[in-house]
């Protein structure tokens, strides 16, 4: 009998938050999945979201990134224009580059 009972047990949903009475899903090859399909599909949009989320976090960063490198790329133009045409004082060259790396479009 206890056997039974223990066949049974294994044959139920695993989900952790709540007791779950369905029974476990089915793979291709016989083996049981952890959770019913109704928990399965939940977990699955949960991993697809917080997928997407991370492939947004990762592409933001990217793009700060080479924000950034063309800033940087831009200051320099701008300051080797500078030092071919104008004669300025260094703390002239160093209040324009302020002036330009504060600058946001």
């Amino acid at each position: 009998m206890e056997n039974k009972t223990s066949a049974t047990e294994g044959s139920i949903c695993l989900y952790a938050s709540k007791p779950c009475t369905n029974p476990r899903a089915v793979k291709r090859n016989g083996q049981l999945h952890q959770f019913c399909e109704f928990h399965r599909s939940k977990a699955n949009f949960s991993q697809r979201r917080l997928d997407q989320k991370r492939q947004l976090e990762q592409e933001l960063a990217r793009l700060n990134q080479s924000t950034s490198q063309s800033q940087v790329s831009h200051v320099r133009r701008i300051e080797s224009a500078l030092a071919d045409e104008i004669d300025l004082s260094d703390d002239e060259i160093q209040v324009l580059l302020e002036m330009v790396s504060a600058y946001r479009p």
